[in-house]
C-alpha cells in the first residue's frame, strides 16, 4: 500500500499493532493490527470506487501468509452501526448452536457480495442467571 500514497487515489496510512478499533468497540490485544487509508474525495484525484479499490487490495494482499483473519471495512460517518447483515443465535445447546452458526457461516461464504464474515462467540465460563 506504500507506494500508493500520493498516487492521486491515497492520502495517507496509519498503521497500529495491539489495538483494533472496530465499529462499536476497541480491543486491545498482541494479536490485532490495524491498517487505515485515508482516500481522496471522489472528484478530487480518485476516480475509483472505495469499494473497487477494496477489492483491488484484497486480491494483492490474499497472498501474504500468517493472518487468521482479515477483514476490510469503509469508514462510515455518524453513530455507530451494525453490520449490513446479522444473525443472533441463542439456546442451550451449545454444539447445536456452533454447528448453525458454521453452517450460517458457510452459506454466507458462497454469496455474491457478502465479505467480512464474522462470528463474534467468546468462550467464556458457563453462566447462570438468577431472577429475584
Amino acid at each position: 500500500m506504500l507506494p500508493r500514497v500520493g498516487d492521486g487515489e491515497v492520502l495517507s496510512i496509519l498503521s497500529t499493532g495491539g489495538s483494533l478499533s472496530g465499529q462499536t468497540s476497541v480491543s486491545n490485544s498482541s494479536n490485532v493490527a490495524q491498517i487505515n487509508v485515508d482516500l481522496t474525495e471522489a472528484g478530487e484525484g480518485r476516480t475509483r470506487s472505495i469499494d473497487e479499490i477494496i477489492e483491488e487490495v484484497r486480491v494483492e494482499l490474499s497472498t501474504i501468509p500468517g493472518p487468521e483473519e482479515v477483514l476490510y471495512r469503509k469508514a462510515t460517518n455518524g453513530p455507530p452501526t451494525a453490520a449490513p447483515i446479522t444473525f443472533t443465535l441463542s439456546g442451550d445447546e451449545y454444539g447445536q448452536l456452533a454447528g448453525a452458526s458454521d453452517a450460517i457461516t458457510e452459506f454466507m461464504r458462497t454469496r455474491s457480495g457478502v465479505f467480512n464474515i464474522e462470528d463474534d462467540f467468546e468462550a467464556g465460563n458457563p453462566e447462570l442467571r438468577v431472577k429475584v
